[in-house]
């Protein structure tokens, strides 16, 4: 089962943050504009300072249900535990606030098992005042989006982007026992991973829309993929990318030249040392355990539901090399099934993603929204009532 969507938006809330976003653009038009400070408008600061104190009222002020994730409490001291992934994320960060440290083991996730032990050590060891530490962070979620919106179109459609992410997750927290997603409110490392990609994303932005680059941009960028990919190794894939922008870009191979490399230094400096470690360790390029590469080689496989076993003997270089030609030798062996269920997940991603913004036009509120319309139980594709419409001018309206 793929499960049903993520967490949707409902049409009052769209229409309030359409309403907010115009008003807030057209007093900026009025007076925002006059009054500046070098490099930064006062404007921008007071709406990214609301959007994040607003952020850290509405995600912490709605309760969240338990999930597979996040137990109800439990018996001797009624205290929430963490479950699953989670639990695994908060034991590595006990090992790091006892002194234990990591104990010579491959760690899934080590910056957010490193930020965990942060807000453990600033917020307690009970999971409501660490999470409540994480919130302040995730906070910066809908500002972020704001300033990058804002760079790549205009101040109204950025203010429209922070305000509906920021509701969208404050629906996740309160539709979580309905929805299974991560939320603000988890001890998940997906929200920390959307953070460092829209930090990194502003700050290529702000790198390519400046004529007289500094040594800094380019290298705040790199530094910006690399802390990211601490957190979720596959944004690594950004990487290439963004070398054969640069290097594309119209002007001189000097210039082009030294911000590629300023940008591969940046990424480099926070990544050594963990990939260091590691190589140490296994004498191979690693970032996380193998719990990711085990899965991949699950689902490229003819057998997807079972683990490759490890043989006996076998160490754990030795089972990585050999579960990788495994992957590679199915790839080539069954092109087809690779073809076939790589696109229908595509595909289907791209079907479930239309319905997040309004998906009806009604005066429903999200709960009830998610009660009453059929994409979040057994959806086939198909679009009944006003569904299609809504859909059709959420589409236009974002395009």
């Amino acid at each position: 089962s793929w499960g049903p969507p993520g967490t949707p938006i409902s049409f009052p809330q769209v229409i309030l943050v359409f309403a907010v976003s115009v008003a807030l653009a057209s007093a900026y038009e009025i007076f925002g504009s006059k009054i500046i400070i070098p490099r930064l408008r006062v404007s921008d600061i007071v709406i990214f300072l609301g959007l994040w104190g607003l952020a850290v009222i509405l995600w912490w002020s709605e309760p969240v249900s338990p999930t597979h994730f996040n137990p109800p409490p439990m018996a001797p001291n009624h205290e929430t535990y963490p479950n699953s992934d989670a639990l695994i994320f908060d034991r590595s960060a006990y090992h790091l606030l006892s002194g234990t440290g990591f104990s010579n083991q491959l760690v899934r996730r080590p910056l957010y098992v490193g930020m965990l032990a942060f807000f453990h050590a600033l917020g307690g060891l009970d999971y409501e005042g660490t999470i409540f530490m994480q919130i302040l962070l995730l906070a910066f979620i809908p500002p972020l989006t704001y300033l990058l919106t804002s760079k790549l179109s205009n101040r109204l459609a950025g203010l429209m982007a922070g305000g509906l992410i920021l509701l969208r997750e404050r629906n996740a927290i309160e539709l979580s026992d309905r929805i299974m997603t991560a939320n603000a409110k988890l001890m998940m490392s997906d929200m920390i991973a959307m953070l460092g990609i829209i930090a990194f994303l502003y700050a290529v932005t702000r790198m390519l829309s400046t004529k007289d680059r500094s040594i800094w941009s380019s290298m705040i960028a790199g530094a910006c993929l690399g802390l990211t990919a601490l957190v979720r190794a596959q944004a690594l894939i950004l990487l290439p990318p963004l070398l054969l922008f640069i290097l594309l870009e119209k002007s001189p191979l000097k210039i082009r030249m030294k911000d590629a490399l300023l940008v591969v230094l940046g990424f480099a400096l926070v990544m050594s040392p963990w990939v260091w470690r590691n190589w140490n360790l296994t004498g191979a390029f690693v970032l996380d355990d193998r719990g990711e590469e085990k899965l991949l080689a699950r689902n490229y496989s003819l057998d997807p539901v079972a683990f490759p076993p490890t043989l006996p003997g076998e160490t754990e270089k030795e089972y990585s090399a050999r579960i990788k030609r495994e992957m590679l030798a199915f790839i080539i062996e069954h092109p087809s099934e690779v073809a076939l269920f790589t696109s229908n997940h595509f595909f289907r991603n791209l079907a479930t993603g239309t319905v997040y913004i309004a998906p009806s036009i009604s005066d429903d509120l999200p709960r009830d929204l998610v009660e009453r319309t059929y994409f979040w139980d057994e959806w086939g594709g198909m679009l009944v009532g006003n569904n299609g419409i809504s859909i059709f001018v959420t589409m236009m309206f974002l395009a």
